[in-house]
């Protein structure tokens, strides 16, 4: 019994257990504050500690503890010392002796067993004991018999291992304290809302001499539903009903929607006004980085209460970036590393040119399959303006002995990194003496990232040398992220002063929070409970014969803690669930919310396939009126405009000021082929390369082909590297297959009297002002907008005639008429969709003649190679002077709307990328169109908006 409560000095001796760290800041906060409301000036606090904490306060061990890091390498030795039958047992695939990552990975699935186990008494012998006798009723399975028989062997040799460094496992030496005595008996203990209590932790208090005092967070009338020292009896809480009304209950889409909804019930309620007003439990990590930066436009602060993790900060990062560039030195793992930007910046300082642009420029038009550090592959072709050996030479003189990623000792792995990490870090801004009141927290989170690491190296270096042995660097990498994201979390920020915050925090944490107003986020099944399937030493069946954690507690857990938070915060408490993944794929609510009566299920049910919708957000200024998009940024408006341009902006006005003006654009790093545009690229150099030769205007098929198959061999040994991605090959023989149609198709072209004139062609700018490959078109009492473009293809035939060809190379053969207009016929209108062919008609009349004057529209179309070995087909389309008149009065009507900054209309936009719906607010509900034609056309746009 604790005496002495209202005493100044009688809580001192007192070891108080709450769930966490944060729930242990808290009560130490409020009993500061109460003493000094009595006026106790030399009042001393409890000693406030975890479940963990109190088990090592309790119990007095008297040889050294084994690291974790220690006890890890000890049982990969343990592992490599049993004969094949045990490993056979225990490992479906046996890796090399080599890959010590590999290794590493079944080490700490023993090592994780292992310490689960051993806190309820346990070892593996004793659980095969149990499987034996009375476990399951005696069916185990004798293989499964087996197979912990060689755990148990495998655990001999470990604990072996240990005691020939001097050194025992941490949680065994806590079983021996108990077994021989070595128990605080006097020490008063009280448990603070702590509802799952180990059975070391039960053994421990059970030896105590003075009684333990459990306080629960729950009436009397609920003293049924736990035991002695205050943990859950589960049997009390499953089958019960969770009473959580409708209104208190949203489901909606997205994260994104779900962090939408959460700022919308927090501004609601004005509860950011003030820090600690309002608290944001979350059950799904997914949601935190769409609430930080929603929060964060409202003007809010997110402070994770649970600190970072060493693993979410930006050296972790970049370590792990580079740990998987050593193991595969794969293009994806190059440009993922190189776009880290505290490796970015470093770079630069090398460099005299900008390192992700130039990677992300070589990387899809070669498409490289790998990198070598020491003799780069590099395609010819860009050795013009791309060569990337001078960012791979940078790199290597960063990394230094890492680039090789050789073998070494474990302490020899830990200096190289600390040297490269030095090269990169050195002169970081954030690193400076003084930094702006802006970068403080940016600052202090890096630092104690790089002390995080610096002591994981020091873990390395120290490790006993019998289980160290050695490691490449990225192995050694591997374990270093391990031993950070084991020790190294680093604190929460202190709460501002200066602006409202909020604190994110994790569901078991959310009972004992003290914010008046909770939003719940990630309210879904797989999280609440959370799951554990997929444990193949230790199954849900097993897991509760033995007393484990399994489904059934955590449901149960689960049910109190939900049914608490409903009971005392009431209309102040809103749970959110998602229906989606941020990769779109389908979730669920949790089972806790259809825990109701039979008569409301299906109202629960409709509930949760009808999730809240969430439209992107319109701004509207003090006025009234509607103001810019945030995406939209005050540019000056261009005086030349592609060809394609206009097809955008028709679109999409919004996007057309997004990728035309802005020039922004998404890179993915997943290239795992050609894309249209590369592969149109390469395969129009080949048909230039055709256009310009000797055998173009031949009659014969047979020559035409064989001068096509030479030029695509030259370009490929100039275009590719020799490792190029296996798809390449492919998809160039697919090409010759087109080739092959196109050879047969130009050689009838000829023989009707068909002849190429013009190949990638541009005007000639001849007059004076006039603009280099561009074309005027005169604007109505409004300076002149140049059109600018290359055209594929012009032909003139014996008769004089002309024709312009844009090549194409969809699977569909489209038809240009469809692709340019939208005729309506009931209504006698027509809709332009596309000005391309009727703007090459304007380009090209320095050739054809002037319309305006007499000259004749040319014949207009486009050539399509299909890709599987189909005949090449011609698509004309035949206008008029009036059409292609009406067609340039469009082409008007958009440039000055373009010039009026109208980019405000989302439109109908094909083929956004995730990035796009990000910026625009929208959810990817399904995949987005592959996009039109325009991608895979050869046309280019010199550089035009």
């Amino acid at each position: 019994m604790v005496q002495g409560i209202h005493e100044p000095m009688g809580l001192a001796h007192v070891l108080v257990a709450v769930p966490g760290a944060r729930a242990g800041r808290t009560l130490l906060g409020y009993l500061a504050a109460a003493s000094r409301e009595r006026g106790w000036k030399g009042f001393f606090p409890p000693r406030v500690l975890t479940q963990g904490r109190l088990v090592d306060e309790l119990l007095c061990t008297t040889q050294p503890s084994a690291d974790r890091t220690t006890r890890t390498l000890a049982w990969e030795r343990a592992l490599q010392e049993a004969d094949a039958e045990t490993l056979a047992r225990l490992v479906a695939q046996v890796p090399p002796r080599t890959d010590r990552s590999a290794w590493w990975r079944i080490a700490e699935d023993l090592r994780t067993v292992h310490a689960e186990l051993a806190v309820e008494g346990y070892d593996f012998l004793r659980v095969r004991e149990r499987m034996g006798s009375d476990l399951a009723g005696g069916s185990v399975p004798a293989s499964e018999l087996k197979r912990w028989e060689s755990l148990a062997s495998v655990q001999a040799t470990w604990r072996e291992e240990l005691r020939a460094l001097g050194a025992i496992d941490p949680h065994e030496g806590r079983f021996a304290a108990l077994t021989e005595g070595s128990v605080q008996r006097d020490a008063e203990v009280m448990l603070v809302g702590i509802v799952e209590v180990s059975g070391l932790l039960r053994r421990a208090l059970a030896e105590l001499e003075t009684t333990t005092e459990v306080l629960i967070f729950a009436p009397e009338s609920e003293a049924g539903g736990f035991d002695e020292f205050g943990a859950l009896r589960p049997e009390a809480w499953i089958g019960r009903s969770v009473p959580l009304p409708l209104e208190r209950w949203r489901v909606v889409r997205t994260p994104e929607d779900q962090a939408r909804l959460t700022v919308a019930i927090a501004a609601s309620s004005e509860s950011l006004e003030y820090a600690g007003d309002l608290s944001i439990g979350v059950a799904d990590d997914e949601v935190v980085p769409y609430l930080v930066r929603r929060l964060e436009a409202a003007g809010v602060r997110a402070r994770d209460a649970a600190g970072t993790p060493f693993s979410r900060t930006a050296p972790a990062r970049l370590l792990a970036e580079l740990r998987m560039f050593l193991e595969t030195r794969s293009s994806a793992s190059l440009a993922a590393l190189v776009r880290h930007p505290d490796l970015e910046r470093a770079l630069r300082s090398r460099l005299d040119f900008d390192p992700v642009l130039r990677l992300d420029d070589y990387r899809p038009e070669h498409l490289p399959r790998r990198f070598d550090l020491q003799e780069p592959d590099v395609a010819d072709a860009a050795r013009r303006r791309r060569d990337v050996e001078p960012l791979l030479e940078a790199l290597h003189g960063i990394l230094g002995p890492l680039a090789l990623n050789e073998p070494r000792s474990l302490a020899r792995a830990a200096d190289d990194l600390r040297e490269s990490l030095r090269r990169i870090y050195t002169d970081h801004p954030l690193l400076l003496q003084e930094v702006e009141p802006e970068d403080a927290e940016d600052a202090r989170v890096l630092r104690a990232s790089l002390e995080g690491a610096a002591s994981a190296l020091v873990t390395l270096e120290t490790t006993p040398p019998e289980v160290a042995g050695e490691a490449s660097p990225a192995a050694a990498i591997g374990l270093l992220l391990r031993i950070g994201e084991a020790e190294a979390l680093i604190a929460p920020a202190p709460v501002p002063t200066d602006q409202p915050s909020v604190e994110l925090l994790g569901w078991l944490e959310l009972l004992l929070d003290t914010a008046p107003h909770l939003v719940v986020t990630g309210f879904n099944e797989g999280r609440v409970p959370a799951s554990a399937e997929g444990d193949s030493f230790l199954p849900d069946r097993v897991r509760g014969a033995l007393g484990l954690e399994d489904d059934e507690r955590r449901t149960a857990r689960d049910i109190y803690i939900t049914t608490a938070l409903l009971a005392s915060r009431g209309e102040r408490v809103t749970f959110v669930s998602g229906r989606q993944t941020r990769d779109g794929d389908p979730i669920f609510p949790t089972r806790l919310a259809f825990l109701c009566d039979p008569a409301e299920a299906g109202e629960r049910v409709d509930h949760a396939l009808a999730p809240e919708v969430f439209a992107p957000v319109v701004r509207v200024d003090h006025d009234g009126e509607e103001e810019f998009p945030p995406y939209v940024l005050d540019r000056p408006a261009p005086d030349t405009l592609a060809v394609t341009a206009f097809k955008a902006y028709m679109e999409s006005p919004v996007m057309f000021h997004i990728r035309r003006i802005l020039r922004a654009e998404s890179v993915d790093d997943r290239l795992g082929e050609m894309d249209p545009r590369s592969f149109g690229t390469f395969t129009h150099e080949i048909l230039e390369e055709f256009a310009r030769g000797p055998v173009k205007d031949s009659e014969d098929e047979a020559t035409i082909y064989r001068f096509l198959e030479k030029t695509v061999v030259r370009l490929r040994q100039r275009f590719f590297p020799e490792e190029v991605l296996p798809a390449v090959p492919l998809q160039i023989e697919q090409l010759k297959l087109r080739l092959q149609s196109f050879a047969k198709w130009q050689a009838a072209t000829a023989a009707e009297g068909w002849r190429i004139r013009e190949v990638e062609w541009s005007p000639n700018a001849k007059s004076e002002g006039a603009r280099r490959g561009c074309v005027e078109l005169t604007m109505k009492g409004a300076d002149s907008i140049w059109v600018k473009g290359k055209i594929d293809r012009i032909d003139q035939h014996a008769d004089g005639r002309w024709r312009v060809l844009d090549y194409k190379t969809s699977h569909k053969s489209n038809e240009p008429e469809s692709v340019h207009r939208k005729i309506r016929r009931k209504e006698g209108t027509t809709e332009w969709r596309d000005l391309q062919l009727p703007l090459y008609a304007h380009m090209t009349q320095e050739l054809t003649g002037n319309l305006e004057k007499g000259g004749k529209v040319p014949e207009l179309g486009y050539l399509n190679l299909p890709g599987n070995g189909g005949p090449v087909e011609l698509k004309p389309v035949r206008w008029d002077a009036a059409v292609i008149a009406d067609a340039l009065e469009t082409a008007r009507e958009v440039a000055a709307k373009i010039r009026q900054g109208d980019f405000r209309d989302l439109g109908k936009p094909r083929g956004l990328e995730p990035i796009e719906e990000e910026l625009l607010g929208i959810g990817l509900v399904v995949p987005p169109d592959s996009g039109a034609d325009e991608d895979e056309s050869f046309g280019s746009d010199g550089g035009a908006a």
